[in-house]
C-alpha cells in the first residue's frame, strides 16, 4: 500500500528532471503540465504527508489480514493508530518536518530542483 508513495518519495528528482527535459526538449505540454504539478509545493508537501501517513494505515491493514487475529489486541491496535493519526493532525510527521524545514530555508528550492507556486506557509 505505500510502495506508491515511497516510490515517488524516493524518485522525485528525477522524476522532476526527466519532466523538465521532455519539456524542454521536445515542447511536449503534457511534460509542461506534470512538470509544474509535480514541482508544485502542494504535491511535494502532500506526499511527504502520505509517507507519514501511509506506513501507519498500512500497519493496521497488516494487522486485520492475519489469519489469526488476537481479538485482545484489536482494540489497542487501532487505539494506537488512531492516537497516531489524531497527532499528524497537528503536528508534522517526520517526512513533512523535513520537507518543511528545507522549504522554510530555500523556498525556490528542494533536492536541486526548482519548487514552483512556493506559498507562505506557517512557521
Amino acid at each position: 500500500m505505500h510502495a506508491a508513495p515511497e516510490a515517488v518519495y524516493r524518485t522525485w528528482p528525477s522524476l522532476a528532471t526527466y519532466m523538465e527535459t521532455q519539456m524542454e526538449c521536445s515542447n511536449d505540454s503534457t511534460a509542461k503540465g506534470f512538470f509544474k504539478k509535480v514541482t508544485s509545493f502542494v504535491f511535494i508537501a502532500t506526499t511527504d504527508l502520505l509517507m507519514d501517513i501511509i506506513p501507519k494505515i498500512t500497519q493496521l491493514s497488516m494487522f486485520f489480514q492475519r489469519e489469526n487475529i488476537d481479538l485482545a489486541m484489536l482494540r489497542p491496535s487501532v487505539d494506537s493508530i488512531i492516537q497516531q493519526l489524531v497527532w499528524l493532525k497537528t503536528n508534522d510527521g517526520h517526512f513533512l518536518a523535513e520537507f518543511l524545514v528545507v522549504a522554510g530555508e530555500k523556498l525556490s528550492e528542494f533536492k536541486g530542483v526548482k519548487v514552483v507556486d512556493t506559498p507562505v506557509f506557517r512557521q
